[in-house]
């Protein structure tokens, strides 16, 4: 293979799914009673019947509680 060109430790930003979700009462409509629905497989219901999902990008520190270990971590950050 022939490199056709490199660029030296590029700066990569993404996005992430995290924070706080506000979600209006017809998107609780599509929540099933008694079954299971993680925050990502409602956003894409709401995504596949039209619905707006909105974002708040932010530039400040973040961590995951989702885990016992990050979550303790959390409590003496802010404790």
């Amino acid at each position: 293979k022939t490199v056709k060109g490199f660029q030296e430790k590029p700066a990569l930003t993404h996005f992430v799914n995290a924070g706080i979700y506000v979600v209006s009462p017809t998107a609780l409509t599509l929540l099933q009673a008694n079954t299971h629905c993680d925050m990502p497989q409602l956003l894409e219901r709401v995504n596949h019947q039209a619905g707006r999902i909105r974002a708040f990008p932010i530039h400040e520190y973040w961590l995951d509680v989702g885990q016992h270990d990050t979550l303790v971590r959390a409590h003496g950050e802010w404790t």
